[in-house]
């Protein structure tokens, strides 16, 4: 056969048709031998794994459903508690006060990319002046094909009529692939936090370590005083008036994907879950220009040969991929009244397993966990309302559960710790 160059192109074009099937195909037989350790795991860990403990539960809006919901959050409006409910495909929802329907509030559908874990990923409100109001987004989007990570503030005068998303202020761009991270958290000073993953699968270029990239860090910026950005950067930001080129904004690396973090209300104290790669999911207690680690560590285990930096920070609390879990949902400190077995403790979920876990940080160097629910759904987040009684939000569900109690106690015995 005389290879012309129509066949050389024809050819050329098979191999590479059959390269992408190949790879794509690869993927797909991972993605689920990857699922089918997922229930295998956690098939085991309710055979073998009892509660220390069990939290009773209740439906919270047992008149209404939701698609996928990702975050409930509690605030106070004019003097009034008032909930609102975060959907993934971008509709913000107030529910009214007799908790029977609610009203979609802002609707940023037509800007959402939610394709495959994508989508919104927090929102949190603050009353700047009287009657003026803000809510910031934490969204996903698509620009020129490529997946974009998107901080937003919106602004809006009262709650009886939509909000305008012609009132969009981009604050923070961030094309980001994977591991988006996606909490938004205002501290004790007034600054908002933000949690941002290492946008790629392994994080091979070290995005996670780099200063000059938000990836894979917590943020800190001031939205009070504005400036030319819509915010600007607390002077006791670590690298505040740097002249690296290191980002201001920058408050902790070294994360993977820190999807969920909360801020004590007594304490003060940032606590994060931080979602492991290959073997491990943690915790860290986050402090100023903390470096924690990723890609260098996966929990307390060396995952990449480059060398890794003395000064890291470890997490308080790992555990390993298996009968725990394998996706962490980080989450609150329980402050309420009504469970006292649980005062003072950290609640915790697994996304994959539907676990939840209270661990006790009285010694952070030894801190005791135990298990106290399964089946619990996939816990996207927690939340407290103005009691500080505790919430989660059931993704796959659609439901929005409070913790109300326990059934039974038994003669508690401490999960072993894995480090």
């Amino acid at each position: 056969m005389i290879m012309t160059k129509k066949n050389i192109f024809i050819s050329l074009c098979g191999f590479i048709i059959i390269t992408l099937i190949a790879y794509k195909k690869r993927y797909v037989i991972k993605d689920t031998i990857t699922k089918i350790e997922w229930k295998i795991g956690k098939s085991l860990s309710l055979y073998l794994q009892k509660p220390d403990f069990e939290i009773t539960t209740e439906d919270f809006l047992p008149a209404l459903n939701f698609t996928e919901p990702m975050r409930a959050r509690f605030f106070n409006i004019n003097g009034r508690q008032q909930l609102f409910v975060l959907e993934r495909e971008g509709h913000l929802n107030l529910i009214n006060p007799e908790h029977t329907k609610y009203s979609t509030i802002l609707d940023l559908k037509s800007k959402v990319n939610a394709s495959y874990f994508k989508g919104v990923l927090d929102f949190n409100v603050i009353e700047k002046a009287k009657n003026h109001f803000v809510i910031y987004v934490l969204y996903s989007r698509q620009i020129k094909k490529k997946n974009h990570l998107i901080l937003s503030s919106f602004s809006f005068h009262a709650f009886s009529e939509p909000i305008s998303i012609k009132t969009e202020k981009i604050l923070i761009d961030i094309p980001c692939n994977h591991h988006q991270g996606g909490t938004l958290e205002f501290g004790k000073d007034g600054y908002l936090y933000i949690s941002i993953g290492d946008g790629q699968d392994r994080d091979p270029q070290y995005q996670a370590q780099n200063l000059k990239l938000l990836h894979g860090k917590i943020l800190r910026i001031d939205i009070k005083n504005e400036g030319s950005k819509g915010y600007t950067i607390p002077k006791d930001n670590p690298f505040f008036a740097n002249k690296l080129g290191y980002r201001e904004e920058i408050f902790a690396y070294g994360f993977r994907n820190p999807f969920r973090f909360s801020i004590d209300s007594e304490s003060n104290k940032l606590l994060v879950g931080d979602v492991g790669q290959d073997n491990f999911e943690e915790i860290d207690i986050v402090q100023n220009g903390g470096n924690y680690g990723w890609p260098m560590m996966e929990g307390n285990a060396n995952f990449n040969k480059k060398t890794r930096s003395a000064n890291l920070q470890k997490p308080i609390f790992t555990y390993k991929h298996g009968m725990e879990g394998y996706s962490i949902i980080g989450g609150q400190i329980y402050r309420g009244h009504h469970i006292d077995v649980l005062k003072g403790k950290y609640i915790y979920a697994d996304y994959i397993r539907g676990a939840i876990w209270a661990i006790d940080l009285t010694n952070p160097l030894a801190p005791t966990n135990q298990l106290i629910g399964q089946n619990m759904g996939n816990i996207s987040s927690f939340n407290v309302d103005n009691a500080n009684e505790l919430y989660f939000c059931d993704l796959t569900g659609g439901k929005i559960k409070k913790i109300v109690g326990i059934k039974t106690i038994t003669k508690i015995k401490h999960s072993k710790l894995r480090f």
